[in-house]
């Protein structure tokens, strides 16, 4: 049976894609998608407000570096942190990797990008930003060791000004130590 050149066009992108998802799939190892699917349920879990999953997936002595907050270490920390996280009116949070890279049998460093947002009585907050979340392999499951998210956008201009009088010189350039 002869193909038509549209049906034959039509043939080739199929198996091309056919080709792209399963390179896709198969270039992740095993650990790799063990990592991301928990990932993924971490975020089911906070929008579910299940504070108990959430702290079960984190190591015993896990640090949180959020920003603007004070390290948080512990599982108690961990437990009082997302508590407090997940009470917020119409928090929505988001995060992609962007790698995922198993260093060893029992660890793992991940990188991507987050967003989140949520309301006050002024308006939503929206964020945004980079992430590290190191893994430890626990008695045959992936927890999360350290997460560290950073957020990218621009300090306000005043926030800005005081910071150049905190630590800047008269000319507004930034010295070594505070003045």
């Amino acid at each position: 049976m002869k193909l038509s050149p549209v049906l034959r066009r039509v043939a080739v992108f199929a198996a091309i894609a056919i080709a792209a998802l399963s390179q896709t799939a198969a270039g992740q190892t095993k650990e790799q998608q063990a990592i991301r699917e928990a990932g993924d349920k971490w975020q089911r879990d906070i929008a579910a407000d299940n504070v108990d999953a959430i702290v079960a997936l984190h190591t015993p002595d896990a640090v949180l570096m959020f920003s603007n907050a004070p390290l948080a270490k512990g599982s108690q920390a961990v437990r009082e942190t997302y508590t407090d996280m997940v009470k917020l009116p119409g928090l929505v949070m988001h995060w992609i990797p962007t790698r995922i890279e198993v260093t060893s049998p029992t660890t793992a460093t991940e990188y991507g990008t987050y967003t989140d947002s949520f309301d006050t009585p002024s308006g939503k907050i929206r964020d945004a930003g980079n992430y590290v979340v190191l893994w430890r392999k626990i008695d045959g499951k992936w927890r999360v060791a350290l997460d560290a998210p950073s957020t990218t956008p621009p300090f306000s201009s005043r926030r800005e000004r005081r910071h150049d009088r905190r630590f800047g010189d008269a000319s507004g350039g930034v010295s070594r130590k505070p003045c």
